[in-house]
């Protein structure tokens, strides 16, 4: 579930790791805690619905950053795929 199958450069900076060394792996595993949350949320997640809440990441070899992340079913994918869009906090 939640596997990776794009990233932009700035997911990649962010996360500590390149492109190629996120995908296939779920982001979950980034997240500092509220791993359980995020996965129920995803499994009842609706095509016309996002969820949105904040959450700290555990990028490689750095800090833990409060990100707020938006998560949304991604329209015409061809498959069950979501979209993660990540923030620093303000």
């Amino acid at each position: 579930m939640a596997h990776v199958l794009d990233v932009s450069l700035a997911a990649e900076q962010l996360l500590g790791i390149t492109k190629r060394g996120l995908a296939g792996r779920q982001l979950l595993t980034f997240l500092n805690g509220d791993r359980e949350k995020w996965r129920r949320s995803l499994a009842t997640l609706d095509m016309n619905e996002s969820l949105v809440d904040d959450a700290v990441l555990r990028p490689k070899e750095h800090k833990p950053i409060t990100v707020s992340i938006e998560v949304s079913r991604a329209q015409n994918s061809g498959m069950d795929a979501v979209r993660w869009t990540l923030k620093t906090a303000q």
